[in-house]
């Protein structure tokens, strides 16, 4: 039986894989945050947690900070991914709020 926290990785992983957005600016915000799952302090690597960069292109927004050795971790053992969900939401709220306090005053239309 799936629980709710299958469908909503499924239905994330569809969105992340059909249309990938790629942006560097997402990439390096990412790359200062602390580790999302040990806290180990910034630089991290941006884990993308649908698809991977040698089978799968996925979504530049659906990343979250991993330090190395959590990252490693992670990369051997994939089906962690599922669990890696609250702490996406968590980094993606913090890049919005981020770009929300960076946008400049008149956006371009």
């Amino acid at each position: 039986m799936m629980t709710e926290a299958h469908i909503t990785y499924k239905r994330l992983r569809n969105i992340a894989l059909t249309a990938p957005v790629k942006d560097k600016l997402l990439l390096a915000l990412t790359r200062e945050q602390p580790c999302c799952l040990c806290g180990h302090g910034a630089p991290s690597d941006p884990h993308h947690v649908f698809g991977s960069a040698v089978s799968l292109k996925s979504s530049d927004v659906f990343v979250v900070p991993l330090c190395r050795d959590c990252h490693t971790k992670v990369e051997a053992a994939p089906s962690t991914n599922a669990s890696l969900i609250e702490p996406l939401v968590i980094h993606m709220n913090k890049l919005i709020i981020w770009f929300l306090e960076n946008m400049d005053e008149t956006p371009e239309m």
